[in-house]
């Protein structure tokens, strides 16, 4: 292969070589683990339980809103999950 510019006939760019490095095959990316829809919910679950620990030492208003939150959380995830099956 040559190392020196072309020139387009047609349109007259002028075209410079790549550097021999340029043209190596790229490395694949690695494969990113992805969480599983049961490791969401676990987690998920978690977090509520948390919310809800904290909020019942707080006050039986607090807990009675937490409660609430985690339900209406619990209602919009179960919702996404079935929409886009």
């Amino acid at each position: 292969m040559s190392q020196s510019p072309w020139r387009c006939p047609e349109c007259g760019a002028l075209w410079e070589p790549l550097p021999p490095g340029a043209t190596a095959v790229p490395r694949p990316e690695p494969q990113r683990p992805r969480i599983s829809r049961n490791g969401v919910i676990v987690m998920l679950s978690i977090a509520a339980g948390a919310v809800c620990l904290v909020a019942a030492a707080i006050s039986t208003e607090a807990f009675t809103i937490a409660m609430c939150a985690v339900i209406l959380v619990a209602l919009i995830y179960s919702y996404r999950l079935n929409s886009r099956e």
